[in-house]
């Protein structure tokens, strides 16, 4: 979301106003709305296997997806990224599409959680500081 405003050289209130333009529901438009404005986030904070899994992105190290299990795990750690991690956002993104297909192929309930990674990983590179709204 963040990627796409800022080719469309929008800043936060103009992508918040374009939001809540669109013909969504009216709760799905403001909660993408929110989050545009920066008043809330996709982060989550990582426990379990997502944490042992975050603590490894931390240190520079890029997990390799096997398993749904896998999938699932690596995308919770993702949501949990504080900071940008010391791994190149392209090893990211070709990381989540790792998770997302293994998910889409073996457990598409389970999907949700990597698109909410996917999320996060905008919000950290794309968001620019929050505005008022």
């Amino acid at each position: 979301m963040h990627y796409y405003a800022g080719k469309a050289r929008l800043d936060r209130k103009s992508l918040a106003a374009f939001i809540m333009g669109t013909n969504a529901p009216p709760k799905r438009r403001q909660i993408y709305a929110d989050r545009a404005l920066g008043k809330t986030t996709p982060y989550q904070r990582a426990s379990g296997a997502g944490a042992a899994y975050l603590k490894h992105l931390m240190e520079g190290e890029l997990p390799e997806p096997k398993t749904k299990q896998d999938a699932a795990n690596i995308a919770r750690a993702l949501i949990g990224l504080e900071k940008e991690p010391d791994v190149p956002l392209a090893d990211l993104l070709s990381l989540i599409s790792d998770c997302l297909k293994i998910l889409f192929a073996k457990k598409p309930a389970w999907v949700t959680v990597a698109r909410k990674a996917v999320a996060r990983i905008d919000d950290l590179y794309f968001a620019k500081a929050p505005t008022s709204a």
